[in-house]
């Protein structure tokens, strides 16, 4: 009984803290680790942290009012640089085959894959400075890129999460 609970702890204890940020939780040593590599001064308390963040680098669903340690979840201290401009439909739609009814108009930024055309992974932002992602609302979206039609599914957090040729 006694090794039995040594062991549900230490699975309990070992699984505590091992997610990154993208599934939705993070710990003072992702942010340490994220702001020290990518430039930041030195971080070894929640109040350093946000003393030494980027405030362009968090995630407007997590922002908050920056006083808890979860406002980091998806925190980037050097916002990626954006890749290409692309134009996509305004509207977004609740089908894929609907998404590619519709016109491509408005201009977007992403990083991630390279070219200009939308691909799985790959965050859309609605400024070329890449400070605020798109939210896409779990919708699709079309846009046209060299002559080719694409449909993609965008998150709240304007993260591509299926993308496809239009037929």
């Amino acid at each position: 009984m006694k090794n039995t609970i040594y062991i549900l702890f230490l699975v309990a204890f070992c699984s505590f803290g091992q997610d990154g940020p993208g599934d939705q939780t993070t710990s003072l040593i992702d942010v340490k680790n994220e702001i020290e590599n990518n430039g930041g001064a030195t971080t070894n308390s929640l109040v350093a942290a946000f003393a030494n963040a980027n405030s362009n680098g968090f995630d407007p669903n997590y922002v908050g009012n920056k006083d808890r340690l979860s406002n980091f979840i998806l925190y980037q201290h050097s916002p990626p640089a954006v890749v290409s401009s692309f134009t996509m439909s305004l509207a977004g739609e609740s089908t894929a085959a609907d998404a590619c009814t519709q016109s491509a108009g408005t201009t977007r930024w992403k990083t991630g894959s390279s070219g200009s055309a939308p691909g799985t992974e790959d965050v859309i932002y609605t400024s070329s400075a890449g400070t605020t992602r798109f939210n896409g609302g779990g919708l699709w979206f079309k846009a046209t890129v060299g002559g080719f039609d694409y449909r993609f599914l965008v998150s709240s957090t304007g993260v591509i999460t299926s993308s496809d040729f239009c037929p």
